[in-house]
C-alpha cells in the first residue's frame, strides 16, 4: 500500500536518548524499531541527517539499549543528549507490505470522519507504555484529543491518498 518512492520524508526516526548510565557517559536508548538491536546495523544521524551518530552496543535491557556514543566519555557528556531522537535513511529501511506503514507515515495525515468530513489531522502519535495513541488537531476549533490507535477508531489508514479515517462513534 505505501509506495516509499512517494513518500516525502527522507528520514525515520529509529530511537531515542532516553537517559544517561552509569559514570563512563554510556546512555540508554528506547528503540522504535520491532528488533530493538537492529539499530546496531544502521547509520544513525540527527534530526537533520546532516551529524551521522557513531553508537556502539553494550547490552539490552529489558526493551532499552545501553550504549556508548564516540566522543561522549562522561555523564555530563551523556546528559547533555537526553531526548536527542535518532534518525536512519529511509531508503535503507525494509519496505512495508500490504496495509503496513512507518508510523511517520501517518503524522500530518488529513482526518476524515467515516461520513467522509475532514476533521482534522494526525498531530503526533504517543506511547506512554500500553500502546500507540494518536493526537488529533481537530478543525477548525485547534483542539486536540487523544485516541488509542486500533482499528475500531481508525478503520481506514489510506498512505496512498495521505488519509485516516476516525470513528466518533
Amino acid at each position: 500500500m505505501m509506495n516509499r518512492e512517494n513518500s516525502t520524508k527522507k528520514t525515520v526516526c529509529i530511537g531515542k536518548i532516553i537517559s544517561a548510565h552509569g559514570i563512563k557517559g554510556l546512555v540508554k536508548i528506547k528503540s522504535f524499531a520491532e528488533d530493538p538491536m537492529s539499530l546496531e546495523k544502521y547509520n544513525i544521524y540527527n534530526h537533520t541527517g546532516t551529524k551521522k551518530i557513531d553508537i556502539h552496543f553494550k547490552s539490552k535491557q529489558k526493551d532499552l539499549i545501553i550504549a556508548s556514543i564516540e566522543g561522549v566519555e562522561d555523564r555530563n557528556s551523556a546528559e547533555s543528549l537526553v531526548g536527542l531522537d535518532l534518525y536512519v535513511n529511509r531508503n535503507v529501511l525494509p519496505h512495508t507490505d500490504e496495509e503496513e506503514f512507518y508510523i511517520t507515515d501517518i503524522v500530518n495525515m488529513d482526518v476524515y470522519s467515516t461520513d467522509k468530513k475532514l476533521v482534522g489531522s494526525v498531530k503526533s502519535v504517543q506511547n506512554f507504555g500500553a500502546g500507540d495513541i494518536l493526537e488529533i488537531l481537530f478543525k477548525p476549533s485547534n483542539k486536540t484529543e487523544f485516541f488509542i490507535f486500533t482499528k475500531e477508531n481508525f478503520p481506514v489508514i489510506d498512505i496512498k491518498h495521505n488519509l485516516i479515517k476516525i470513528n466518533l462513534f
